[in-house]
């Protein structure tokens, strides 16, 4: 296997363990619901971007880049006006479950099928 494809298949596997979770868009009076950690904004012209420790200001949702960083270069703000939706991305025991569950049962099928192409050349050989 290759190293792109290990990888690909390693950030399926990451990516399955977590769900989003549909929030209302903040507004400058009522804030964010439920203070999550990260939140993935949509704007109106659908890009999408990731606000870590996000909050409103103002008549903005403002939020960092990256987890590691509370700098104001890492500093990110989006006009209310503009968020089309906000979604809380969380952890979800079931997907990794079923992810986790699915990984072994590709495994198993791998070499399985590996295992009848080994018999089924050893009995060519011998015949």
């Amino acid at each position: 296997m290759t190293r792109i494809s290990l990888a690909l298949l390693s950030l399926a596997f990451v990516s399955a363990c977590h769900s989003l979770t549909p929030l209302p868009v903040p507004s400058s009076s009522r804030g964010i619901e439920g203070y999550p950690i990260s939140l993935q904004v949509t704007t109106r012209k659908n890009t999408r971007r990731v606000l870590h420790y996000p909050q409103v200001i103002g008549d903005s949702l403002v939020g960092f880049r990256t987890k590691d960083t509370t700098d104001t270069n890492g500093r990110i703000a989006i006009p209310i006006s503009e968020v089309a939706s906000v979604a809380d991305r969380k952890f979800s025991g079931a997907r990794t479950g079923f992810a986790i569950f699915s990984g072994v049962l590709a495994a198993t099928f791998v070499v399985g099928l590996i295992a009848a192409i080994q018999i089924q050349n050893n009995l060519s050989h011998k015949a």
